[in-house]
């Protein structure tokens, strides 16, 4: 079940803004197949929370200023940031597109690789370069 997008994406989940992360966290993008309709989870590995903070992307690769509707969904377990395959239940499957680590300050995100820097707020992400 979707879980609504704050209009300033705050990685930790917290409420607190601005969130620095000091230290780099692993991130996965995943294409995820399900019943013929693709769309790509952007999964963020957050100090202190069990599960990735997930968001769901209409759109990926993204180029710069382009934006996508993307909307926050329920975290998902970490092993997805190694996972590639069937999901259970019948979900499709997911395959890796990207991963790296991440970096962010409240209002958006540093990919590293591909060196990609995202704005999130409301229900859309931008690439800013």
């Amino acid at each position: 079940m979707p879980v609504a997008a704050s209009p300033c994406f705050d990685p930790t989940g917290s409420g607190r803004k601005p969130y620095h992360a000091l230290m780099p966290n692993r991130f996965v993008i995943l294409r995820h197949e399900v019943s013929g309709a693709v769309h790509f989870d952007l999964m963020l590995e957050v100090p202190g929370q069990e599960k990735l903070r997930t968001l769901q992307l209409a759109k990926w690769p993204l180029a710069p200023s382009e934006s996508c509707p993307c909307i926050e969904i329920a975290p998902h377990r970490a092993e997805y940031l190694r996972y590639e395959g069937e999901v259970t239940g019948n979900r499709g499957t997911v395959t890796r597109v990207a991963e790296g680590n991440w970096t962010g300050d409240g209002a958006g995100l540093t990919l590293d690789p591909p060196g990609v820097a995202l704005v999130i707020q409301g229900a859309s992400v931008t690439r800013r370069r």
